[in-house]
């Protein structure tokens, strides 16, 4: 059975127990080879999913990031790979969660595992696997319910894009010039530059928190 085969195979298993919106067990257990049944069990028990609805990836993310399963490699999106299509085009090799909005799905090899496959959809970030992962045989309560809010690292792309990502999911309102502020007195960077990342480089990111926080 081929990689295509076993996604529509899983994807129906899911359906046939009255399942949907399960893009984040989907995904997550085609790039480490995991049951689905399995990772989809510890995101429920963890709060990192209720059925029927999707995955809070970031929390589960972070908690990868922390364990070094995943890195979150910024210089595909940077250098003009935007979308589903051409970030696979950039990815030949190796295995990825795709975050685009409302949805992730797996790359694996330069093949997606998922319906969206050849779509423009947008790309919010990309997290490649480096790693082995002990979340889904040990259990949920591993998986970390609470986002750190980030911490420059002297990215300054990243840090914006990060602290957006940390506003969404944790639903933070910014106060009246808190986001500017809060960037500039962390990074350096001039009100026009922030502005400039917020309408380019972290559009994504910054669409992203305005639709589903500034409701």
């Amino acid at each position: 059975m081929n990689r295509q085969q076993l996604y529509k195979q899983t994807h129906s298993h899911l359906s046939l127990q009255g399942d949907k919106n399960f893009c984040g067990p989907l995904a997550l257990a085609a790039v480490f080879d995991a049951d689905v049944d399995q990772v989809n069990s510890a995101l429920i028990r963890s709060g990192s999913r209720v059925k029927g609805k999707g995955t809070n990836m970031w929390n589960v993310l972070s908690t990868m990031q922390k364990e070094g399963a995943v890195e979150c490699i910024q210089d595909v999106y940077e250098s003009g790979h935007k979308t589903i299509t051409s970030a696979t085009r950039a990815l030949p090799t190796g295995r990825y969660l795709i975050l685009v909005r409302n949805h992730v799905l797996a790359l694996i090899d330069g093949e997606v595992q998922d319906w969206s496959a050849g779509s423009k959809h947008r790309v919010e970030a990309i997290y490649k696997v480096i790693g082995t992962t002990s979340l889904f045989e040990c259990g949920a309560d591993k998986i970390e319910t609470t986002i750190n809010k980030p911490t420059f690292n002297g990215s300054k792309v990243n840090y914006v894009c990060d602290l957006l990502r940390w506003a969404t999911a944790t639903n933070y309102v910014f106060k009246r010039g808190e986001l500017i502020n809060n960037i500039h007195e962390t990074t350096g960077l001039s009100k026009v530059g922030i502005r400039s990342y917020l309408n380019g480089l972290c559009k994504a990111q910054y669409q992203e928190y305005k639709s589903n926080v500034l409701l």
